[in-house]
């Protein structure tokens, strides 16, 4: 069982009517009953602040910084000594939203990532890290996404055993009505775990392949209420075959907006 809880505040304030600064606050707290996962127990606090530049065709260029403190309790056997995932991280991006027309837009971010590990001196991380997503609205109620990134991350349940994600996804969306909104989709992406994961470091590398197939149906009965059920479809290929598997996932939420 895998218990997750995530906090966060944010605060924004528009300077003029073309730039505003923000600033925010992010943690988040995750625990393992299994005794041989609690290795990735997680705790990590991390805040972050920016600038946005706005046109008056509402196109914007923001700057963000953001540096997190990832606390890691409990501490893993490797070659017979005790070795700590608890890291530090600093990340600069540039994020540029661009309009070409009405019916199209352009979303992107670039930056670079730097991580530092106080207790290990091999497993330090640095890179590029980017995301763009591209999405053309042709009619009213029929849009189409497509999406491409690079981004350092890990699995909920396994916080320490961070990769860097090279991916692709296509997601055309249908407003069946004011109320119904179905989407499908479909993604490749490329999993490299870093030097310091516990998978790459037990089995000397990893690299996987995830290709994910999605269906969503989302309900809004009314401005407040929103009804959303997932289901993915995920195959994931792995030079360890241990990690491999063929699945079916699917999610439900509800989301409920208290509006004043």
């Amino acid at each position: 069982m895998v218990q997750r809880w995530d906090y966060f505040g944010s605060i924004r304030y528009q300077v003029g009517p073309h730039v505003a600064i923000y600033g925010g606050a992010i943690g988040a707290h995750t625990s393992q009953s299994a005794v041989a996962e609690q290795l990735y127990d997680f705790h990590s606090k991390a805040g972050n602040a920016g600038i946005e530049f706005a046109s008056p065709s509402q196109n914007t260029l923001t700057f963000d910084y953001r540096y997190t403190d990832a606390i890691f309790p409990q501490d893993f056997v490797l070659n017979g000594l005790p070795f700590n995932s608890n890291y530090r991280e600093s990340t600069e991006r540039v994020l540029v939203k661009y309009v070409f027309s009405a019916a199209t837009e352009l979303d992107v971010s670039a930056g670079y990532l730097k991580r530092d590990y106080p207790q290990s001196n091999f497993a330090t991380f640095s890179g590029d890290i980017w995301k763009a997503a591209l999405q053309w609205q042709p009619t009213d109620n029929l849009q189409w996404v497509l999406t491409g990134w690079r981004q350092l991350t890990a699995y909920v349940e396994a916080e320490s055993d961070y990769f860097v994600s090279n991916g692709v996804a296509i997601a055309p969306v249908w407003i069946a009505a004011d109320t119904l909104t179905l989407s499908l989709g479909a993604a490749r992406e490329s999993h490299d775990y870093i030097s310091s994961s516990p998978s790459a470091l037990a089995f000397a590398t990893r690299h996987d392949r995830l290709t994910t197939e999605q269906a969503r149906v989302s309900y809004t009965p009314t401005s407040s209420l929103t009804f959303k059920l997932t289901v993915n479809l995920e195959q994931r290929d792995s030079n360890q075959v241990r990690f491999q598997y063929h699945d079916t996932v699917a999610m439900a939420s509800v989301t409920y907006m208290i509006r004043p």
